[in-house]
């Protein structure tokens, strides 16, 4: 009997080790699992980090370039001021030969930067270009800066392209469409100089967010890059030389309207510059009273046309006098903004 028992404990001890180890086998493996995961986590997260060095440095070189084509623009200007027409003529030659080699060689730099790309992409990992992955990140990152620029383009093309009208005058308003189309375009860099406020705060959350942020921002790339298109409507129609007050804004407005509500659902803690959004928020109240004065000047020259000028203690009129000491304080107080926090140019 007790022979029989010492068996069973013996086969009872064989069976738990071999337990025993079968455990400790998926334990060790469960471990390199999790080492392996930590690894590849980590080499997504340096692989993010590299990128935004890139765009970093991306940027300085694109304000470089900036710089160089201010200086030359400044030196034809010098030259220009020399009375020999022949001399005026060379100078405008070797600007342009010299622009137009430029130009070659700032596409070969953009294929070659391209093929970069590319040859980097093919070392990645294959879930790094998959939709609302990593490569998306990078993506609605140059999504941001392309858009700045754009709107910045608009703005500086629409408002040399229109001249400026401080004081509008009859013919303006009865007798030409120069009242409409200067408030149309005030009214359009308003919204452009919004939208550039909100992108700009895109940025400076984009550069200090942490990466599972910005992969989840990731997620809703191409509903962000759809609106792009609102953009490239005004620049197509821009440089077909159609953009005028009859064109409907409200793609404009939707598109200002969807970026505002992602970046206030995700980006909404995250910090920003104050004296950048100072400065874009001054730009913003400038052309906003820019587009409030026009109006405001057209309505008292319908009213002086009807005979109502002189009709004071009407309650329209009074409200027509309201609106113009509240936009006279507004730029008042955006003068003394700019003056206080030193904001040389708030249109940069």
């Amino acid at each position: 009997m007790d022979k029989e028992m010492e068996e069973n404990a013996k086969e009872v001890e064989h069976d738990l080790r071999e337990t025993i180890d079968l455990v400790q086998n998926q334990l060790r493996e469960k471990e390199r699992q999790i080492e392996q995961l930590h690894y590849t986590i980590g080499d997504h997260e340096r692989t993010i980090l590299k990128f935004r060095e890139t765009l970093k440095n991306m940027q300085s070189e694109k304000e470089d370039i900036k710089k160089q084509i201010e200086k030359y623009d400044a030196q034809l200007k010098l030259a220009g001021s020399a009375q020999s027409s022949d001399f005026k003529t060379k100078i405008v030659e070797i600007k342009t030969y010299g622009e137009i080699i430029e130009g070659e060689v700032k596409k070969i730099d953009v294929h070659n930067l391209s093929r970069h790309v590319q040859y980097l992409t093919l070392f990645l990992p294959e879930q790094f270009t998959r939709r609302g992955a990593d490569h998306d990140c990078v993506l609605v990152y140059l999504l941001i800066q392309r858009l700045i620029s754009k709107s910045d383009l608009l703005i500086n093309e629409i408002q040399k392209k229109t001249e400026r009208i401080d004081q509008l005058n009859f013919d303006d308003v009865i007798k030409s469409h120069r009242a409409e189309q200067w408030s149309f375009t005030c009214k359009i860099s308003q919204l452009l100089a919004i939208f550039r406020t909100i992108l700009r705060k895109y940025i400076k959350a984009l550069e200090i967010c942490n990466p599972d942020i910005l992969r989840h921002l990731a997620t809703v790339y191409h509903d962000l890059l759809s609106h792009e298109k609102s953009l490239d409507f005004l620049i197509d129609l821009l440089q077909k030389d159609q953009l005028h007050d009859s064109i409907s804004l409200n793609a404009l407005d939707k598109t200002i309207t969807f970026y505002d509500h992602i970046y206030k659902s995700h980006l909404h803690q995250e910090k920003f510059s104050m004296i950048y959004y100072l400065r874009d928020l001054i730009r913003v109240v400038l052309l906003s009273s820019d587009a409030l004065q026009t109006d405001i000047q057209r309505v008292q020259l319908l009213q002086k046309e009807h005979g109502q000028a002189g009709s004071d203690q009407s309650p329209f009129a009074a409200l027509v006098k309201r609106l113009v000491e509240s936009n006279e304080q507004m730029r008042a107080q955006a003068g003394k903004v700019i003056k206080y926090f030193g904001i040389i140019n708030p249109n940069l």
